[in-house]
This record gives C-alpha cells, sequence and structure tokens, in this order.
C-alpha cells in the first residue's frame, strides 16, 4: 500500500479525488494541490478562491486535449473550473463563478450535442 508523506499541507483535507492512475488531487482551505502517489510528492498546487473551503473537486479528461484534465471545484457559494496538464502537474486556474446558495454537490453531464457542461445541486433546489 502506498502511503502519502506530508511536503508542505498539514491542514485536513476537505475532499481528494484521483485524477489519473498517479495523479491525486486534495483540497485544503482554499487551495488545491496535485500529488504524484507513486512518488509520493507534491507535483503541483493551485490557491482557487479568496477565504473559501473547497468541499468538492471532480474530474474529467478533456476532450480537446487528452492530456489535460478539467477539474470542476465549488465551495460554499463559489465554483470554477481549473485545468491540470498531465505531463507535467501545471494548473491553470479558471474563471470564478457564484451562486445564490450554497452548493452541496457538482457533476459533469452532457447536453443533446454531447458537449460537456456543469451541473450544480443547491442547498434549496433554486
Amino acid at each position: 500500500m502506498t502511503r502519502l508523506v506530508p511536503q508542505y499541507r498539514r491542514l485536513p483535507a476537505t475532499t481528494i479525488a484521483f485524477l489519473s492512475g498517479n495523479l491525486l488531487a486534495t483540497a485544503n482551505g482554499s487551495t488545491v494541490d496535485i500529488y504524484d502517489v507513486r512518488l509520493k510528492t507534491l507535483v503541483g498546487s493551485c490557491n482557487v478562491f479568496d477565504s473559501v473551503r473547497i468541499h468538492g473537486i471532480v474530474a474529467r479528461l478533456d476532450n480537446a486535449d487528452s492530456r489535460c484534465i478539467e477539474v470542476l471545484v465549488f465551495g460554499s457559494k463559489q465554483w470554477t473550473v481549473i485545468r491540470i496538464h498531465l505531463d507535467n502537474a501545471r494548473v491553470e486556474p479558471g474563471t470564478v463563478f457564484y451562486v445564490d446558495d450554497w452548493i452541496k454537490a457538482g457533476h459533469w453531464v452532457q447536453d443533446d450535442k454531447q458537449a460537456w457542461k456543469v451541473a450544480l445541486a443547491l442547498a434549496h433546489n433554486q
């Protein structure tokens, strides 16, 4: 069993998600950290929100560029999509969007034209 060794963060992880065979994303506060589980090292990091704790990370392979993963990140009343490059774990931050209610869950869905969209479940279903 592979054991991750803390590199820089000592805060409790609020969510984790495997991005690929060896890349793991964790959220600590408002930061997403990318670890290589085989090398047991932190390989990338990105501060996503200002003073908002991340509660969800949902990844999907980018159809346009198979070397990238698009990652839905959400917390509180904010969400964004970041891109992670698989070859070097470089993280590209995205535009932060705001909603009027607490985000409880987020998912990737395809519309009738097979385009990927973000679906959010809010606390009061509004």
